[in-house]
């Protein structure tokens, strides 16, 4: 099997017959047009780049495609014969392989085992050959990078790890069409280089490969051809080159976002420190770090995969086996064992998993959003309802949140309607503290702008926000001081708002000190040779 390594440079294939097309599909969800006479065309060998704002029919079409959804109408065609599809097993049989943005791997099984889940290679007497899961696995994980073990489970892979995975699965099942959906959200600059390796081996194999992602620069890079969705409609499907960033913007949103980032407004001098971590240590992860939190200040923090950011957000909230290191609210010390502890002194936290930690899937939203203030919502032991319920309308039309009324469930939500509400949570309670980990992972760039707009509101209403976030441009726009970390430690930190901007980040500093290239003290610190 070839190697990424050894895979060829991929040059477009433009002439490449079709391997799956979509003829006039359409779909309806009650009263929703989730799909309206939807048409388009994946080539062999060719990388097609679905796109579109949360709720514009993209999940929806690639449901249809895997064999979770039925069409209403219109035909799928594979190799020029109509594709009858009878459930997801119809699909992969007939060579379509799907990565889901949400991860679908089962925690408690092995690496190995989740692979080869379902196509298991047997031996003797029909029973499961170990030895060839092994091999097959191993094979797998090799193309997809990651120094994964196979023989350990999921739940104690990280995010990245598990997209990777995920990634692997769809390549032993030997697909024609392979699907992925925000394959890069959660990689590293090193993975997802890797990623487009595999990329490239699967086009050169004859292989279709369709990627949703809401990452415009990735797709214009990657992709041969675009389709752009917009309300359940294609305003757009044809080669790269017949289009730009800015032609696709206004055919997803229906108009010009003009600058994505809203004006900075310094913090006064004299801000208040509102949260100090000091000597904060999470084994393994975190070692030593120290930070402030001022009030009305954006925060960020920056760095690789596996530099120890979330751990040390997730440290403040209680969580993390033998952490330890003082936290200080208002210049005096706290003890926060629990989230619930951290809540009841106003620090509340948006987290990177939203659907694992954040959302009640199968809850509705009113119920999603009081989650985090039951005990103002509360009489004589029972939950208020008409409170509750007005509570979360008027948070839903603060936030703009998308859904026919607050007894909608959360899990029926597009993902940017869906952080929307995780951040409706926290702003309900009022928070003091408000820790953001990567806020607009996997969230169309019209619903980044309107939360890189609630960011920065915030902190001109005082709040103290840490900004955890893989994206530059984020960092480097929303945050007054940047906190670059690599290895477990803060190896620099920078003053976005310095007038003479001698002190302020930049991209190839940012860079170099995420990469830990030069050992450099954090800020306030001398070096032990100057004492």
């Amino acid at each position: 099997m070839t190697t990424t390594a050894d895979a060829p440079s991929r040059e477009p294939r433009l002439h490449e017959p079709v391997t799956l097309e979509i003829r006039n599909v359409s779909k309806r969800f009650g009263v929703v047009q989730a799909l309206d006479d939807v048409s388009v065309a994946f080539h062999a060998g060719e990388v097609h780049a679905l796109l579109g704002e949360n709720g514009a029919g993209k999940s929806t079409l690639i449901k249809v495609i895997a064999g979770a959804h039925s069409a209403d109408s219109g035909e799928l065609w594979r190799d020029g014969a109509v594709l009858h599809l009878n459930g997801p097993r119809g699909s992969r049989d007939a060579g379509i392989a799907v990565v889901y943005q949400e991860l679908t791997l089962l925690p408690a099984m092995t690496v190995e085992e989740n692979l080869m889940l379902g196509h298991e290679p047997r031996g003797r007497l029909r029973l499961v050959d170990a030895h060839e899961v092994r091999r097959r696995a191993q094979q797998c994980l090799e193309l997809v990078g990651g120094d994964i073990d196979p023989a350990v489970p999921v739940e104690r892979l990280s995010i990245a790890q598990r997209q990777l995975v995920e990634v692997a699965h769809a390549l032993t099942l030997d697909a024609r069409v392979v699907l992925l959906d925000e394959p890069t959200s959660s990689l590293s600059v090193q993975e997802v280089q890797h990623l487009r390796g595999v990329i490239s081996m699967l086009t050169a194999s004859g292989v279709a490969v369709v990627l949703v992602t809401h990452d415009l620069k990735e797709a214009l890079d990657l992709a041969d051809r675009v389709t752009v969705l917009k309300d359940g409609k294609v305003t757009f499907s044809g080669l790269v080159s017949e289009t730009d960033v800015n032609d696709v913007v206004r055919r997803m949103v229906g108009r010009d976002l003009g600058h994505m980032f809203p004006t900075r407004t310094p913090p006064a001098s004299d801000a208040a420190v509102v949260l100090e971590a000091r000597g904060l240590v999470v084994p393994g992860f975190v070692e030593g770090v120290d930070f402030t939190l001022r009030a009305g200040t954006v925060t960020g923090f920056i760095g690789l995969v596996g530099a120890g950011r979330s751990e040390a957000a997730r440290a403040l909230l209680g969580i993390g086996a033998g952490r330890r290191g003082e936290v200080l609210l208002d210049g005096r010390a706290v003890t926060i064992r629990h989230p619930s502890d951290a809540a009841r002194l106003g620090i509340g936290m948006v987290p990177e998993d939203r659907k694992q930690e954040g959302l009640l899937l199968d809850e509705s939203i009113y119920r999603n959003i009081s989650l985090a203030q039951l005990d103002r919502l509360t009489r004589w032991g029972l939950v208020r309802r008409g409170a509750e319920r007005a509570l979360a309308t008027a948070q839903m039309a603060s936030l703009r949140i998308k859904a026919p009324d607050s007894t909608t469930k959360v899990g029926n939500l597009s993902g940017g309607n869906q952080q929307k509400v995780v951040l409706a949570k926290w702003l309900a309670r009022g928070c003091r503290v408000l820790i953001l980990d990567e806020p607009t992972r996997g969230i169309d760039v019209g619903a980044k702008a309107e939360i890189y707009r609630l960011i920065r509101e915030l902190a001109a209403g005082g709040t103290a926000v840490m900004l955890i976030s893989s994206e530059m441009p984020e960092v480097l726009h929303l945050a007054d001081e940047v906190n670059v970390m690599a290895r477990g430690r803060v190896t620099a930190t920078f003053d976005n708002n310095d007038p003479a901007r001698d002190q302020a980040a930049t991209e190839e500093e940012v860079v170099r000190h995420a990469l830990a290239l030069e050992s450099t003290p954090q800020a306030g610190q001398q070096d032990e040779t100057d004492s």
